[in-house]
């Protein structure tokens, strides 16, 4: 009788352009020699053999066995390597075990045992599966300490270039060679790429971000909304403030190359590294940024995500009074141990305020334009006197809307007071998250996620004391 047989091919680059056909030829020589039909065929090219999970035609073939309906009776398989490297011996038995289970028995046609459930070859099989994920272990072992080295000579290690660069292949003579388009080799294995500048285009708007963001003070967000109204395309079309992000903190635009932040090895779990484990090395690239700026924006960046009580901010404002003689929102902005100008606003009304509460002796000068800035403000404003009122006078209106529709929105607050009220009770309370707690609401996640007014520290002794007399709800 002729016995129905399927195969399954496997190499794990694309580059092993032999190694189908040889396993083919393999294959094909066995079914002859025991008499089998070979009437189906599945092949992962290119695929690494480490799980099953990303390989297509192994998860075809687990399925065409399981539906009971395969055609066939066996499977051969070059060798145990080829139907995977699985870190965990049991994972090839388990996948072996379901293929007997449902009636198709698994052949390797170049191992030295016959897969016929005697004890030689069940423990040989066995040492081979381990021995093949030791093979795929040791690889990596080799290929991580190989890539660390040449980034610390200056060369790319693979991976999208980012906005602002092209790579750019280096020969084996140490010539330069061709930019590289996306998606394309460097060429030989003993070939190296670096990264260069892209397009004026891209390096001009990467310098526009950071002068932006260092120099004028624009947030994040308020650069993503300039970019995409003038139309200036990102690396994947519009500007998401992620995206900016990446540009801002990532050292390559002053020329350094790092590698070694995250580590993801055999299929596993991507794992952050510490610090001091980085692979750094300076002028690697030419920079597109000078070192100045991009430090200025990392202070920012730092200085924003730090979280400042208003003890701290009381504090810091005395010290820089006493080193420089005065406060203003120039010299706030510049000091990077202080938040920045904006945040004082938010949170006391105004710097003059927090100087006030400091006991900081202010110009009268500085006063009257404070006050005039006040007065303007509250001139044209279209929300009912809201960014008149202080704070105490705005938690019983607050309150009532919070009994009334038993949530609070910027929607439902703008309805009611009037347009723009929101934006100027989170102005006059320092954010919104602090209104919703003064008032007594919980704000959902959505809304959390929402604020662009976001001061989100802690509630001060006398906030929790305005609450603890009579806040309905619950203050968080």
């Amino acid at each position: 009788m002729t016995i129905y047989a399927a195969q399954y091919l496997r190499m794990s680059t694309e580059r092993q352009d032999f190694s189908i056909p040889l396993q083919t030829n393999a294959i094909e020589k066995y079914a002859a020699l025991n008499g089998y039909e070979i009437v189906r065929s599945y092949a992962d090219r290119g695929l690494s053999g480490l799980t099953a999970q990303r390989r297509p035609a192994l998860q075809e073939l687990l399925r065409d066995i399981l539906s009971g309906s395969a055609g066939f009776s066996v499977l051969l398989v070059y060798d145990v390597s080829r139907l995977g490297r699985f870190q965990n011996p049991d994972e090839a038995a388990h996948y072996e075990f379901v293929c007997n289970d449902a009636g198709v028995r698994i052949e390797y046609c170049a191992e030295t045992f016959s897969n016929d459930g005697g004890l030689s070859s069940q423990l040989l099989k066995n040492i081979k599966r381990i021995m093949a994920a030791e093979y795929s272990r040791e690889l990596s072992a080799k290929v991580a300490r190989a890539q660390l080295a040449l980034a610390a000579q200056g060369y790319w290690q693979g991976g999208r270039p980012g906005y602002g660069f092209r790579r750019v292949q280096i020969l084996s003579n140490g010539t330069v060679g061709r930019e590289l388009p996306t998606g394309d080799r460097k060429g030989p294995q003993c070939g190296r790429t670096i990264l260069v500048p892209g397009p004026d285009e891209e390096v001009q708007t990467v310098r526009r971000i950071f002068d932006l963001y260092v120099t004028q003070r624009m947030s994040v967000r308020a650069i993503a909304r300039l970019l995409n109204g003038e139309g200036i395309p990102g690396p994947h079309g519009k500007w998401p403030t992620h995206t900016l992000y990446d540009v801002l903190s990532n050292e390559k635009y002053v020329g350094t190359n790092i590698i070694n932040k995250t580590v993801r090895r055999l299929g596993g779990l991507s794992q952050r590294q510490p610090r001091r484990s980085w692979v750094r090395a300076e002028g690697a690239f030419m920079p597109i940024v000078g070192r100045e700026i991009f430090d200025a924006a990392q202070a920012r960046r730092l200085r924003a995500a730090r979280k400042f009580t208003d003890t701290e901010m009381i504090q810091g404002l005395k010290q820089l009074y006493r080193s420089k003689g005065k406060v203003t929102s120039r010299l706030v902005d510049e000091c990077p141990d202080l938040p920045s100008s904006q945040l004082y606003c938010l949170r006391f009304g105004s710097l003059l305020s927090a100087c006030d509460q400091a006991g900081i002796a202010v110009r009268a000068r500085q006063r009257l334009a404070a006050d005039r800035f006040r007065a303007s403000r509250s001139r044209s404003s279209r929300h009912n006197g809201v960014c008149g009122k202080a704070v105490e006078d705005l938690l019983p209106t607050l309150r009532a809307l919070l009994l009334k529709h038993g949530s609070l929105t910027k929607v439902i607050i703008d309805n009611e007071l009037g347009r723009g009220a929101y934006s100027a009770a989170a102005y006059r309370f320092g954010g919104g998250r602090r209104m919703y707690a003064l008032a007594g609401y919980k704000p959902t996640s959505n809304q959390e996620r929402a604020f662009d007014l976001s001061p989100s520290e802690g509630l001060t002794q006398a906030d929790a004391d305005r609450l603890r007399d009579g806040a309905p709800g619950q203050a968080t």
